[in-house]
């Protein structure tokens, strides 16, 4: 066994492993706050935003400035909460983060949400009771 393949196999294992892993709730918290900063949400420096990024299942922009126009600064940078499972009722973790300027009530906040193992991550297009996240609740949604 050359040494370049043992490696590659080495690299192969930890990866899938820890894929597979099912994130904390602090872990998740984390990277869907690097998620939305990344995807243009927040008001941080444009220079942070991806140049290809994440679709929203509803979104009309389909060309890159729109976008990040249109999401830029929407969302708080600091999540208020999260919550064990999605929006679909599907295992994972959703997270909460407040609208800058709430449109309709102090009451919604905007969720991310991915899998335990912290894949398939997304905005999504519905809206989520800021009462149900506040405080970091780790009880079913």
């Amino acid at each position: 066994m050359t040494p370049r393949f043992f490696i590659f196999a080495l690299l192969y294992w930890f990866s899938a492993s820890s894929w597979a892993a099912q994130l904390s709730p602090e872990e998740a918290v984390r990277r869907a706050e690097i998620f939305i900063v990344q995807n243009g949400y927040t008001s941080a420096p444009e220079a942070s935003v991806k140049h290809k990024l994440d679709d929203e299942s509803l979104e009309l922009n389909q060309h890159y400035r729109d976008k990040v126009n249109g999401r830029f600064n929407t969302l708080k940078p600091k999540a208020i909460g999260v919550r064990h499972g999605r929006t679909d009722g599907s295992e994972g973790w959703s997270v909460a983060f407040d609208y800058v300027n709430p449109t309709l009530s102090s009451y919604q906040c905007r969720l991310v949400t991915l899998k335990l193992n912290g894949s398939d991550m997304r905005v999504e297009h519905t809206s989520g009771r800021r009462n149900n996240f506040a405080g970091f609740a780790l009880g079913k949604p």
